[in-house]
C-alpha cells in the first residue's frame, strides 16, 4: 500500500500535463500512486497518461461517466485511495523534486492530520510571480487554536491530507461549482486534529490566462456564495457558527475582493467591464455579510416575499451596514493594481 496518493483532476491541459506528471514521478519519495481521473476531456490527455503508464505503474487512470467539474473529479479520486495520506495536484502545475518527501516528513510518522508547505505562483515560462512560505509552526492540538478557518490559503495543492478527514466526516468537494476548493479546505482544517506547517516552498502554480480563476463570468461571482453557504452550512452543523462568523466575514471579503482585484490585473481587460465585477462583488460581499444571515433559513415564498414586498425591504441598518458597504465599494474603487 503506498503511502501518499496524488490525485490529479485533468481537463483539456495537455500542453502542461507531462511536465506536471514528471515532476511527481521524479520526486525523490517514491512510494507513492497518482490517480489522474479524466473529467472527459477531448485534446490528447488521455494519450499523454497512457503513454506514461506504460512505463511507470504507480499511475492509475479513471473515466467519469459525465464531467462533474474538478470538485467531481477530485471526490472520484479520493473514493479511490489506497494510502493514508492524499494531496491534490492541479494537471497544468507542477512540483519541486523533493516535494513528496518533505510531505511525508511532516506527518512525522502519521502523527499530524495535515502537513501545509510554501508554494510559488509562476508564468508559463516558469518565471517566479509571487512566493508565500509559511513560517514552521506544529500545532498539536488543533481546536484550541483560534481562527483556524483562516489558518491557511483555501487550496488543496500544498497540502497533505489524511484520508480519513475526508471519509470520516463525510467532507466532499461540491460538484461543478467554482471555488470548490473554498468550500472544502477550512472544513477539512476545523476537523484536523493537528497542522504542521514546513517553512519550505515544494509547489509551482502556473498562473496561465485561460485558468479557472482567470476567467471572468457571473457564474464565478455567484458560485462565492455558494461555496459560502456550503461553509456556514457547516459552521452551523458544528456548533460553532457564532464562534466563527468573523472568520467566515473575512473570507467573504477577501475572496470577492481578490476575484475584483485579480480582473483588474488582466491586461486584456475591459475597463467598464471590471468596475462592474467590482461594483457587483462589493454588493453581494456586503449584502452576505449584513443579510445572509436573516434569509437563511426562510422559505422560497417567504425570499420572494422579502424581494417583492417594499413593506419588509431591509432598510438601513442601525450597525451601520449601509456604511460599511459604502466603504467597501470606496476601497475597491481606489484599488491599485496588483503586484
Amino acid at each position: 500500500m503506498p503511502q501518499i496518493s496524488v490525485v490529479i483532476p485533468i481537463f483539456n491541459t495537455e500542453r502542461y500535463l507531462e511536465a506536471c506528471l514528471l515532476s511527481i514521478m521524479d520526486q525523490n519519495f517514491s512510494d507513492f500512486e497518482v490517480i489522474c481521473v479524466d473529467d472527459l476531456w477531448t485534446d490528447r490527455s488521455r494519450e499523454i497518461v497512457e503513454d506514461l503508464m506504460r512505463t511507470d505503474p504507480r499511475i492509475r487512470l479513471i473515466r467519469m461517466p459525465e464531467n462533474r467539474g474538478i470538485g467531481g473529479a477530485r471526490n472520484a479520486g479520493v473514493a479511490e485511495l489506497k494510502s493514508t495520506y492524499v494531496t491534490f495536484f492541479d494537471s497544468d502545475d507542477y512540483a519541486d523534486v523533493d516535494m513528496l518527501q518533505l510531505l511525508h516528513g511532516g506527518t512525522e510518522d502519521g502523527t499530524f492530520d495535515a502537513v501545509v508547505c510554501g508554494y510559488r505562483t509562476v508564468d508559463d515560462e516558469g518565471r517566479v510571480l509571487a512566493q508565500f512560505m509559511p513560517e514552521k509552526r506544529a500545532i498539536v492540538r488543533a481546536h484550541e487554536v483560534k481562527d483556524r478557518l483562516l489558518l491557511a490559503n483555501p487550496s488543496p495543492w500544498n497540502k497533505l491530507w489524511r484520508k480519513s478527514l475526508f471519509l470520516d466526516n463525510e467532507i466532499l468537494f461540491p460538484t461543478r461549482v467554482h471555488w470548490e476548493d473554498l468550500a472544502t479546505i477550512p472544513r477539512l482544517l476545523l476537523k484536523a486534529k493537528s497542522i504542521n506547517f514546513i517553512d519550505r516552498i515544494c509547489y509551482n502554480y502556473v498562473n496561465r490566462s485561460g485558468s479557472e480563476s482567470m476567467v471572468a463570468s457571473d457564474g464565478h461571482v455567484m458560485d462565492f456564495l455558494r461555496a459560502f453557504d456550503v461553509l456556514k452550512d457547516f459552521l452551523m452543523a458544528e456548533g460553532i457558527y457564532a464562534e466563527e462568523r468573523h472568520n467566515l466575514d473575512k473570507l467573504v471579503k477577501i475572496n470577492f475582493g481578490w476575484y475584483a482585484d485579480r480582473m483588474l490585473g488582466k491586461k486584456t481587460a475591459n475597463a467598464a467591464v471590471v468596475r462592474q465585477y467590482a461594483k457587483y462583488c462589493a454588493l453581494l460581499a456586503g449584502a452576505y455579510i449584513d443579510f445572509d444571515d436573516r434569509f437563511h433559513d426562510m422559505d422560497t415564498v417567504e425570499l420572494i416575499h422579502q424581494i417583492t414586498n417594499t413593506a419588509v425591504r431591509p432598510g438601513p441598518q442601525p450597525n451601520g451596514a449601509l456604511a460599511r458597504l459604502r466603504n467597501f465599494l470606496s476601497a475597491l474603487g481606489h484599488a491599485g493594481k496588483p503586484a
